[in-house]
């Protein structure tokens, strides 16, 4: 398998100049930088691109007409653009900010939100694309995912393919709300990024420096290059070996899970104890059905709503084998504990304390009007009425004495007879508390004496076991799958390792593959981007890819389904040669010349700096096209959203958007530059995944060489404190000036137009080599 996928995409050999994946097709000449012909419009009809990109009130910018919304037009079929402006006329903003907003980007500044007049605080952003195949069916994919009808893309014309994209912005109680559309149909956030983000890639210092710090993102750039097929394999086959690997462990757990008796626990030849496994179940079911019956006694209790009531009812609902999961959350194993014998134990409790209050209800009865009791009320009511007559003995009838003894007497009456009603009111039919609880306690038909039997006899079979009284129904069961023969795990489990097995063999197979094809990527790209570095001012600098492996084919970074593909790491290191200064002045030639070799550097992201990792990313995008936007992709993924088939190879975006990429580079770095860049528009062109590229500049080879040429003006600042921005395609004359004022600013001018006049010959002489 690994000789016929690989001699069968084997990357292709490493010229010079030439692309890993492409070797570059001549293209039709063009007769003026900006004109295209009407054969070549013809040719460039599968070409997928940004046709415009209309803003309003980004950042407080709005145009000077057509209601104060921006429109930058494009053109039709540009595969190179360059756009150019003032410092701080916008360039940024309207272009590489708005294609952020559009891939979901957050609003981190709410000063891109600005007041209108009348307070309004409306912000928005639209992207206008054209696609062509592959990028067609990428949208309908992604359009399938949030829900909606592929056939929008078609609404305007059957012939033509239009993908708008919107993003609204608004303040609400202080916070930026987002509203998205696609083709005026309203979406999530999450949707708009779902579909936007495959689609633009954006690079600018940032973007570089993240792209290149982060190690999914540099093995995303080398797997653009990576036979598609063996990507698939590598897949599949992880997909294949974490699914037997989940199978089996099910198995395990299920196994692990059976509460069998400890006697039986390292009995592998369960067969030979089918009589006393037979006689164990017999005896449980047995005392299965002895609980049923006793929990079937309760069906007549009372419907009081005590809480032995609820205590009873519980009961009868429960099932013998109900269990639940009584794990402390110190470990994932569950422990399943009997429910039954739970509520059994609640509803004994519950019996004793119904059983206290019918005591206690019966001895406040009796203290009242218990006439054999000495403490009762009623008894202490006739000691009191003795006491009164001792205390009158001998006095007359019509005595004070008398008369203060009679009407103590009398409100002794009115304490007998309130003593007599409250003894009526606990002993009254249906009402009274005595009898209530006399009712519930009746009603039940058991004894705690019957309960503890159940209770006693439950926890001598659970010792009998070796288990505790709360898995004794999972012994029952775990037993009578065992006579059954309806436990599949056992004779599943080894089939399952076995088919685990194959699938790791296969999964290290595919690993083993795709590292032997990424360490030839990573060869090549070391030498191709090495002999590039001259031309982009970093002569002495050695670019090197080194890949390693980093983990096991058995370690879950390595499997799981959002883990990065395959076990490599891959390093981008850059080092640079010791200069005379640093060698000493003392040391001899020999020794210089050794000490040269010696370099100074590492990994990429930590010694370059954000220029030279934005030159480096270039070269590597040269190298390796599609690079760019798979290491976006990298970057922006999200393990939430939803998953792209296993063997879904993603096409490189419709544009990429080069944000200063130049920055800081002169002379012939510059130059070299901006023919990479063209080279880059070239090969995307040229290619079966036609895209764009858009490159925000102020360098004026760079803007020499593109297909369209956009400028950004900054005109004035309006009354109500907003930034009035020009947007417009320039050629012709319009084009030399603006390239004359890249070239020198207000200095000479006239020398400047004919320095123009040079680099826009030299442009098409360029565009027509290519």
């Amino acid at each position: 398998l690994y000789s016929r996928v690989w001699n069968s995409h084997r990357p292709p050999s490493f010229p010079r100049g030439r692309s890993l994946v492409q070797q570059r097709v001549s293209t039709q000449k063009r007769t003026d930088i900006g004109q295209v012909s009407e054969k070549e419009q013809s040719e460039n009809v599968n070409i997928s691109y940004i046709a415009s990109i209309r803003s309003y009130n980004l950042a407080g910018t709005i145009s000077g007409d057509d209601g104060g919304v921006i429109s930058i037009s494009f053109g039709h079929c540009p595969n190179f653009v360059a756009v150019t402006g003032e410092t701080g006329s916008g360039k940024s903003l309207l272009i590489a900010k708005a294609a952020e907003l559009l891939s979901g980007g957050k609003v981190i500044s709410p000063s891109l939100v600005s007041q209108t007049t009348g307070g309004q605080n409306t912000t928005f952003v639209e992207m206008e694309i054209c696609l062509s195949p592959p990028h067609i069916s990428v949208v309908q994919q992604s359009l399938r995912m949030i829900g909606l009808d592929p056939a929008i893309l078609f609404q305007d014309s059957p012939s033509t393919k239009r993908l708008i994209l919107k993003r609204e912005l608004a303040v609400v109680e202080e916070r930026i709300k987002s509203t998205c559309w696609v083709n005026g149909i309203t979406v999530s956030l999450k949707a708009l990024r779902c579909v936007s983000r495959p689609l633009l890639a954006i690079v600018d210092a940032a973007a570089a420096a993240a792209a290149l710090a982060k190690l999914n993102s540099r093995l995303s750039i080398i797997d653009t290059a990576v036979p598609p097929p063996i990507l698939s394999y590598a897949r599949l086959a992880r997909a294949e070996y974490r699914k037997c690997l989940g199978y089996r462990q099910r198995l395990e757990n299920e196994l692990s899970s059976r509460m069998l008796p400890v006697s039986m626990s390292d009995n592998k030849d369960d067969d030979r104890d089918l009589e006393l496994l037979q006689h164990w179940i017999d005896e449980l079911d047995a005392f299965e059905e002895r609980v049923a019956k006793f929990c079937g006694a309760l069906g007549g209790h009372s419907t009081l709503g005590s809480n032995l009531d609820t205590a009873a009812e519980r009961l009868m609902s429960t099932a013998w084998f109900d269990d639940f999961d009584n794990s402390d959350g110190s470990s994932d194993e569950k422990i399943l504990s009997s429910t039954m014998y739970n509520n059994l134990l609640e509803f004994r409790e519950a019996v004793k304390i119904a059983e206290e209050q019918l005591d206690a209800a019966r001895h406040a009865r009796d203290t009242l009007s218990s006439l054999s009791s000495p403490d009762s009320a009623i008894s202490a009511l006739e000691r009191t009425r003795n006491y009164l007559f001792d205390a009158t003995v001998g006095e007359s009838e019509k005595s004070r004495l008398s008369s203060a003894a009679e009407k103590a007497h009398d409100m002794l009456n009115n304490i007998e007879q309130v003593l007599k009603a409250c003894t009526a009111s606990l002993e009254a039919e249906n009402i009274g508390l005595v009898t209530l609880l006399e009712s519930t306690r009746r009603s039940l038909q058991v004894t705690t004496e019957d309960i503890d039997i159940i209770v006693g006899d439950w926890n001598t079979l659970a010792r009998k076991h070796g288990m505790s009284p709360f898995s004794l129904p999972a012994c029952h069961r775990a037993l009578r799958s065992e006579l059954d023969g309806n436990l599949e795990a056992r004779l599943l489990l080894p089939e399952a390792v076995t088919a685990e097995l194959r699938a790791l063999v296969r999964f290290h197979a595919a690993c083993s593959m795709l590292s032997d094809a990424r360490q030839k990527v990573t060869k090549q790209l070391s030498l191709a981007v090495d002999l590039r570095l001259p031309s982009l001012g970093m002569e002495g600098s050695t670019f090197s890819a080194t890949l390693r492996v980093a983990r096991n084919c058995t370690d879950v970074s390595a499997y799981a389904a959002n883990a990065m593909l395959g076990i490599d790491s891959v390093d981008f290191l850059l080092s640079h040669a010791a200069s005379d200064k640093e060698l000493g002045e003392k040391a001899t030639s020999a020794t210089c010349k050794f000490a040269r070799t010696i370099d100074k550097g590492g990994k990429i992201d930590v010694v370059a700096s954000s220029g030279e990792k934005a030159r480096i990313l270039l070269a590597i995008e040269c190298e390796l096209p599609g690079s760019i936007g798979a290491a976006s992709r990298a970057l922006s993924l999200n393990h939430t959203e939803i998953d792209l088939a296993v063997d879904q190879i993603d096409p490189p975006p419709v544009a990429v958007i080069f944000d200063e990429i130049d920055a800081h580079v002169g002379g012939r770095a510059a130059v070299a530059m901006a023919t990479m860049l063209a080279d880059q528009a070239c090969e995307r062109a040229s290619s079966m995944t036609k895209g764009q590229v858009v490159s925000i500049t102020h360098s004026p080879s760079l803007a020499a060489i593109a297909d369209r040429h956009v400028l950004i003006r900054r005109s004035r600042i309006g009354f109500e404190g907003k930034v009035k921005i020009e947007a417009s395609v320039i050629d012709g004359a319009e084009r030399r000036k603006e390239l004359a004022r890249m070239a020198s600013g207000d200095l000479a001018t006239d020398e400047a137009e004919i320095f123009a006049d040079a680099l826009l010959r030299d442009g098409i002489k360029r565009r027509q080599k290519q």
